[in-house]
């Protein structure tokens, strides 16, 4: 008896196995599979992307400043503010320039490290980890 499915007989129908991975990480902007298949590539972020990321640590930034007025010094948050404000303006832009993306949100987490940490701290420093530009 043969282990094999119809589509993999030559000649039989075709089967559409689709995607299969095992293991890894994969992005896929658009597959098609298939006769008359098409694949349509969306444009902006992918769901869970570093955009929504990055968007999740400036909407953390000012829930904690309260927080943050008390774990970090009035230089620091000095240094801090601006900085937000600029990643900020670059995730909104339509063409946002990640590697100022990757600078700006580096110096913010070298100034956090270096305060008086804290919980708002600690919880900033877990979500700019997940950032990978």
């Amino acid at each position: 008896m043969s282990s094999q499915t119809p589509g993999d007989v030559p000649g039989g129908p075709s089967v559409n196995h689709g995607f299969q991975q095992f293991g890894g990480h994969n992005r896929i902007g658009a597959m098609a599979v298939g006769p008359g298949a098409r694949a349509v590539s969306g444009g902006g972020a992918e769901p869970g992307g570093e955009d929504d990321r990055i968007r999740a640590f400036i909407e953390e930034y000012l829930q904690r400043l309260p927080e943050l007025r008390q774990e970090q010094s009035a230089e620091a948050l000095e240094q801090i503010a601006p900085r937000v404000e600029t990643v900020r303006r670059q995730i909104d832009s339509p063409e946002p320039e990640k590697h100022l993306l990757k600078d700006v949100l580096a110096s913010i987490r070298a100034v956090l490290e270096h305060g008086l940490g804290g919980v708002a701290t600690t919880a900033l420093l877990a979500l700019l980890s997940q950032i990978r530009l």
